[in-house]
């Protein structure tokens, strides 16, 4: 039996609690959510309740999910991520650590190298290249099915997520997301453009900030060029 932990019991914990549940009921997975860890204790508990976890806990710090589980989601603000992720570390626990993993590149890179210095199993939260439409688009892409590509052209809107569905104030703190909308959500956008078309050799760029919260940008603009014989294989 797997013991899953939980870091953070927001809007994205939720999504990948719900779907472990599925193929638990399903008979696909055999495991169980054990512990919750959330800086607000009665969303942890609302969390519990509303995932069906009933032999889970909510425990008062990242260590204690470390603790109990063999396997820790990480799913706080961006700022928080690392810190949950070295206590997974610290017990040996593989761990799933959403996306983008810091705030900018070097603390992403210094994530990235502690994970494989200890390692253990990991994933990020990258997982778009899971869906099946991507995969296929990649396979098309990949064995020339239908020529050589010449452009691809890739718009994605979203309301700012600190209202509705989200109602996550910290997307609006550059201190603890890093940064707007190409950081946070169109970080899976650059991230499909590289797994179907290849590595990106040239990039130019710029951002736009309408709604006024300081450096979290919600307008980008974003040209890469794959160069030739970088396809996916």
């Amino acid at each position: 039996m797997l013991r899953i932990g939980f870091v953070g019991s927001g809007l994205i914990a939720w999504a990948h609690a719900l779907g472990l549940k599925a193929m638990i009921d399903g008979g696909v997975l055999e495991a169980s959510i054990v512990a919750v860890h959330d800086a607000d204790q009665r969303r942890a508990d609302r969390f519990i309740e509303a995932v069906g976890a009933p032999d889970a806990a909510a425990v008062g710090d990242a260590a204690a999910v470390a603790a109990r589980a063999d396997a820790v989601f990480v799913c706080t603000p961006t700022s928080a991520h690392r810190s949950a992720v070295d206590e997974a570390l610290a017990a040996g626990r593989a761990v799933f650590c959403e996306k983008p993993l810091d705030r900018d590149l070097a603390r992403a890179t210094a994530l990235v190298e502690a994970v494989t210095a200890a390692g253990v199993s990991s994933q990020s939260g990258l997982v778009l290249r899971s869906a099946p439409v991507f995969r296929t688009l990649r396979d098309l892409v990949a064995t020339g099915t239908l020529g050589e590509p010449m452009a691809a052209i890739f718009r994605d809107d979203q309301y700012f997520p600190i209202q509705g569905t989200y109602a996550s104030q910290w997307r609006a703190d550059v201190g603890q997301a890093g940064g707007g909308c190409l950081i946070e959500h169109s970080i899976h956008d650059v991230d499909i453009l590289r797994f179907c078309f290849g590595e990106v050799d040239r990039l130019a760029a710029c951002t736009a900030n309408h709604a006024g919260h300081e450096a979290i940008e919600d307008l980008a603009s974003v040209s890469m060029r794959s160069p030739q014989g970088s396809r996916p294989t």
